[in-house]
């Protein structure tokens, strides 16, 4: 977001025709809270991005991801949050699409995606949506189905986006 000229000075740049995907946890957080805006926008591109991803899982994935899906998802060892981040890090790999998962990294890395999983968890509701979600998911990857499994996965991204929405709204009240 800085130009450096060489004899000429420094400028900065508009973070909206030179940003990237680092910029998008401190524009997430401008304001002091959760910026509701930056955070729809998010919510959006996953909504746009993972129902794909998961799509191209269906078609790609190997009997290996399927055994390391499989084995997430019934690991009682692991929380909540670790389970979720790691089952849809899977599903990002099983696609064989990298910038699927460069993408995926990026949030899961954020720090943010970590804070909104505790605060989505704390439903028990929203834990028994989800454990069904990785059964369903599961099962329409393993028998490659892709358009049930992009279904499946733009379903539970609708729910836990209103969700996520109504815990953001109450939040920076």
């Amino acid at each position: 977001l800085v130009e450096i000229r060489h004899g000429d000075g420094v400028y900065v740049k508009d973070y909206l025709d030179s940003g990237c995907l680092e910029l998008l946890p401190a524009l997430m957080r401008s304001g002091g809270g959760f910026n509701i805006e930056i955070m729809r926008g998010v919510l959006d591109l996953r909504r746009l991005i993972l129902p794909d991803m998961a799509y191209q899982a269906a078609l790609n994935r190997t009997g290996e991801d399927l055994a390391a899906m499989e084995g997430v998802i019934r690991s009682a060892a692991i929380s909540l949050n670790d389970r979720d981040m790691a089952l849809y890090r899977l599903i990002a790999r099983a696609s064989k699409n990298i910038p699927f998962l460069i993408v995926l990294n990026f949030f899961n890395n954020s720090g943010l995606v970590d804070e909104l999983l505790t605060l989505y968890f704390a439903d028990p509701a929203n834990v028994e949506r989800t454990t069904r979600f990785y059964g369903d998911i599961f099962e329409a990857i393993k028998g490659r189905k892709p358009d049930r499994a992009r279904e499946v996965m733009l379903d539970l991204l609708v729910y836990a986006e209103a969700k996520t929405m109504e815990f953001l709204k109450e939040k920076s009240s």
